[in-house]
């Protein structure tokens, strides 16, 4: 089944959606839009967009992959919750946070671009992203919640700029080891 999205509001729960069209000229993916569309696996959103709500695409477990627009300047918490197929994501220039569990069990991502201006990555933003093996982070980041990157089993470096690496450690306690320049 095919929508296209119209309105920056709320959708009821459809579960034989498998794809979407975000409407041009529409600004805002509201809070639960696509909430638990288990079977959505293509996303087309336009460059109107800047701004996706909480939980937009929380558990649409087969979404494997999503061009954000380059306009986009805030991602809510839980808005890629659960996208346990998402392989991938280039978080758009514009965004300075990441909300709390916004890409949190998305088991499958592997990779993860981040915007040279980010200052903020919330709490568990990507918990038990199982598939991440290494992540770069911009000189920008200033704050960085609680357990952030637990349970990335397969996480074995994450890249910082060059003498930044103290500051980092105390940013992430529990994954200094992995630090690197």
């Amino acid at each position: 089944m095919k929508l296209v999205y119209h309105e920056n509001g709320r959708m009821a729960f459809i579960s034989d959606l498998t794809e979407v069209t975000v409407a041009d000229g529409v600004t805002a993916i509201g809070a639960d839009a696509f909430n638990s569309c288990w079977k959505l696996r293509s996303v087309t959103i336009p460059e109107s967009v800047t701004a996706i709500g909480n939980s937009a695409f929380k558990n649409c477990r087969q979404l494997r992959a999503i061009a954000l627009p380059s306009g986009l300047t805030d991602i809510d918490g839980e808005a890629f919750y659960w996208c346990a197929a998402l392989r991938s994501v280039a978080i758009p220039a514009g965004v300075t946070r990441i909300g709390y569990q916004t890409f949190a069990k998305c088991y499958g991502l592997q990779s993860v671009s981040l915007p040279a201006r980010l200052e903020l990555i919330g709490p568990l933003a990507f918990a038990e992203c199982e598939a991440l093996q290494s992540i770069s982070l911009p000189a920008s980041v200033t704050m960085i919640g609680p357990k952030a990157f637990d349970g990335c089993t397969s996480l074995a470096e994450i890249r910082v700029p060059a003498g930044s690496v103290a500051r980092f450690a105390a940013l992430l306690p529990d994954q200094a080891s992995l630090l690197t320049e």
